[in-house]
């Protein structure tokens, strides 16, 4: 994944987010936008900060692909969430092949899909420990690029209340057989969004949005052309647009506008 396919973008939606009812009013929280976040027992994650708010903000979780780094994930969805969530990106593991590359340039991957999940859980146990007030305890949003993708399919499938909607890039519909799909919809998944930026990855992902659809899980597939295998600026723009229906029913996340991008 190339740093500048990720930050390239046309325009963003912005969402906001009311406060919750009772909820104490904080300083607005101050800082850059991404800040690298300490995570025990594995390597430090990067977080989207939702800078100037002063209450309760929702999470998304944003995985990256093999071979790619976090930093570009969590740049390219704070275009999307802007200051209206947190975004919270595992680092996982660096590459061996990449041992030698200078610090920017260094390539991670997840080991395995329970690892990642393991990763997340205590991520988002240190974020709520560093900003306390500031987390929401809800629902969270999944999103996944690639190998992000595939082992997210089964990590949802594991705990589908607390993901009920979902954005897989490039990867994981092939993951959503029958049995897992009624488990998701037992389980509480309401969206599920791809994109795909090859011809292959588009076919897959509409016939499995079918059976989505079948179970009453709300289904959308985005295809730009074969772009390839990456965030490409026009996968990235297509995900923007649907960020309304993605968060549709979700009273923490509601589509104000859209702006230029910064």
């Amino acid at each position: 994944m190339r740093r500048a396919a990720l930050v390239a973008a046309a325009s963003a939606a912005v969402l906001l987010a009311p406060r919750a009812a009772g909820a104490e009013e904080l300083p607005p929280l101050e800082g850059e936008p991404l800040a690298a976040l300490d995570v025990p027992g594995f390597q430090p994650a990067v977080v989207s900060l939702p800078l100037g708010t002063r209450d309760l903000r929702p999470v998304l979780v944003a995985t990256h692909g093999n071979f790619d780094r976090p930093e570009w994930q969590c740049e390219i969805w704070r275009e999307i969430v802007r200051d209206v969530g947190f975004v919270l990106c595992p680092r996982g593991v660096r590459r061996d092949d990449t041992l030698h590359y200078p610090k920017d340039y260094v390539r991670y991957h997840y080991r395995s899909n329970a690892r990642l999940e393991q990763e997340i859980a205590v991520g988002l146990a240190a974020l709520r420990r560093r900003f306390p007030g500031r987390v929401d305890p809800g629902p969270i949003v999944y999103a996944g690029f690639s190998q992000g993708a595939i082992m997210g399919v089964p990590i949802v499938k594991r705990a589908p209340a607390s993901y009920p909607r979902v954005v897989l890039l490039e990867g994981g519909a092939g993951g959503l057989d029958g049995a897992t799909i009624k488990t998701l919809a037992r389980g509480g998944v309401r969206r599920v969004l791809f994109a795909c930026g090859q011809p292959g990855c588009a076919r897959t992902a509409k016939r499995v949005a079918k059976q989505l659809e079948a179970a009453r899980i709300g289904a959308r597939v985005l295809y730009s052309g074969n772009v390839g295998h990456s965030y490409a600026e026009l996968v990235s723009r297509q995900v923007r647009a649907e960020l309304p229906w993605l968060v549709e029913g979700d009273t923490r996340w509601r589509v104000a506008q859209s702006v230029p991008a910064r």
